[in-house]
């Protein structure tokens, strides 16, 4: 059987319709995607361009690849609702010294 994202991006739209019905303070605000996106799939551009939608409706979309964060790290008091508050996980800062000693 041939790989799709079609499931992908009818959930990415369920949620925004979905979202259309909540409270403000209830709204879905981040879609985590635990793959990364291959042109070479079915339905990429479709998924693409539902992300977009997504994004434009105020939900953080990540997915493997997106962005080489390998973890997130934020100050405590930075907002959480501001992508900008966002960094790199603290091990990945250190650089990959400080990631072999953290590691099991």
């Amino acid at each position: 059987m041939e790989e799709d994202y079609i499931w992908t991006v009818q959930s990415i739209d369920r949620i925004l319709e979905i979202n259309q019905f909540l409270p403000e303070d209830e709204k879905i605000r981040v879609i985590s995607i635990s793959k990364g996106i291959d042109k070479t799939i079915k339905s990429h551009e479709k998924l693409r361009a539902s992300i977009r939608r997504a994004e434009a409706a105020g939900i953080f979309v990540i997915y493997s690849g997106r962005i080489p964060l390998l973890g997130l790290g934020r100050d405590l008091m930075a907002d959480p609702e501001e992508l900008v508050s966002y960094t790199k996980g603290i091990f990945l800062q250190k650089g990959k010294q400080s990631f072999k000693q953290v590691s099991p």
